[in-house]
């Protein structure tokens, strides 16, 4: 779970832990997690990226999305972006409230009129050569999706040439959808320090935000 830096006063605590019993009657259900906070009365003010790995052994990725549990105890769908590393899936989406979470199958449903996704990005700056672990290492882009779309995400430096392809023609899911950018080229290299403008494309409509990447950020 990533934070945007100052969200949390000093005073607060989250708490991450098993929730299994929320899923025990669930056959679409393959992990769930409470996500709770001291104060209760806390809210989040800024979306939270959440992240939940699973054995790839477990799901197909075409079916894989994260949803949360509503006090009747039913499921809202939240969506997600999928990463698999070696034997494990992960699936990251931005939250903005605590509570229970689950990874869940899914059925696509039938494909309606493309809608437009909205786009945000943080942090804005990002350095390169900053650990992953910190805050500035890579510009987490989120967006949301109405329905079923065909998404291409790629990064172009101001004159046009194309540095990073995150995302190529991939089919993401409904809800919210996030990508990661590190601040390297397609070599793995640093980018150099300058403005680069990220690319979202989807069913034929696209959106632009930049991004600025500055090797002496700390």
């Amino acid at each position: 779970m990533h934070i945007p830096p100052g969200e949390l006063p000093d005073t607060t605590r989250i708490t991450i832990s098993s929730a299994e019993d929320a899923i025990t009657d669930d056959p679409l259900a393959i992990v769930a997690y409470e996500i709770s906070v001291q104060p209760e009365t806390f809210v989040l003010k800024r979306p939270t990226t959440l992240a939940i790995s699973i054995p790839a052994a477990k799901a197909s990725q075409d079916t894989l999305a994260i949803f949360r549990q509503t006090e009747d105890r039913s499921w809202v769908h939240i969506g997600g972006t999928l990463t698999a590393h070696e034997e494990t899936l992960t699936i990251s989406t931005s939250i903005t409230e605590f509570g229970i979470y689950a990874v869940r199958h899914v059925s696509l449903p039938a494909r309606t009129a493309p809608q437009e996704p909205f786009m945000k990005i943080q942090p804005r700056v990002i350095n390169p050569n900053t650990p992953d672990v910190g805050f500035g290492a890579k510009a987490r882009i989120s967006f949301t999706l109405e329905q079923p779309s065909t998404v291409t995400v790629k990064v172009y430096d101001l004159g046009g040439r194309l540095v990073r392809n995150l995302v190529e023609s991939r089919t993401l899911f409904p809800g919210a959808n996030v990508v990661e950018w590190n601040g390297r080229d397609r070599d793995g290299k640093p980018c150099s320090s300058g403005l680069y403008i990220v690319l979202l494309q989807t069913d034929g409509k696209a959106e632009t935000m930049n991004v600025l990447v500055s090797n002496s950020f700390q």
